[in-house]
């Protein structure tokens, strides 16, 4: 690499370094994040009040339904809270369905179904970006 200008290793250097450690903060983020809601959160008996979504196409004309039902729980000081749900569903709830979720009393308008999968794509990122790093650190 001796003919390479010094601009294309610091390029190179900063985009696999960089990249990699954005993967790496995100991962971990995304995983202490999870962990933080896990330690505060408790399960309430939730029910569906009304939805929000619908189809999305992408770009080569396929698509998929994406919906964010609002709940209704009780609160442990009997309060009514409406909550939405942190992330979408694929199957549409019908208004009244009930469902067992968890809040975090800090933060009582968003409800969370399942915090396993937030474990796991944390993990993956953070895989990714730990590995990519020991590579590169191998290679400069």
């Amino acid at each position: 690499m001796e003919n390479t200008p010094i601009w294309v290793t610091i390029l190179v250097a900063a985009m696999g370094f960089g990249i990699p450690l954005l993967f790496l903060w995100f991962g971990l983020h995304m995983v202490f994040k999870t962990r933080r809601f896990m330690a505060n959160a408790v399960t309430v008996n939730a029910t569906v009040i009304g939805v929000t979504g619908g189809r999305t196409v992408d770009h080569d004309g396929t698509g998929s339904n994406h919906y964010i039902p609002t709940y209704e729980y009780l609160s442990a000081k009997g309060e009514r809270i409406e909550a939405r749900l942190y992330s979408s569903v694929t199957r549409k709830p019908a208004i009244g369905d009930t469902a067992s979720l968890m809040v975090d009393p800090s933060e009582p308008n968003v409800v969370r179904n399942s915090n396993v999968i937030y474990y796991v794509i944390g993990g993956i990122f953070a895989a990714i970006g730990a590995s990519v790093l020991i590579v590169m650190m191998q290679l400069f």
